[in-house]
């Protein structure tokens, strides 16, 4: 398992603005750390969907995002 990095908060939960983004939240948006936000550069399943928002109307835009073995799904949402 690959050493973890800074923790931030699970990506899922949300909708986010995507020029509003950490460089920790854009990782977890692009599936090359754990979506849950424990650090992990080793996610290894489906986590689901993040969120961010997409033009003026409300829509959003779905990213498949990954979470790592250790942390668990959201229930339904993943």
């Amino acid at each position: 398992m690959t050493a973890r990095t800074s923790t931030s908060a699970d990506i899922r939960v949300g909708v986010y603005d995507l020029g509003s983004l950490t460089a920790d939240q854009r990782d977890q948006l692009h599936a090359r750390t754990c979506a849950a936000g424990c650090g992990s550069r080793d996610p290894a399943r489906d986590g689901g969907h993040a969120y961010v928002r997409s033009g003026a109307e409300g829509a959003r835009l779905g990213y498949v995002v990954k979470i790592c073995d250790t942390c668990p799904s959201l229930g339904g949402r993943s």
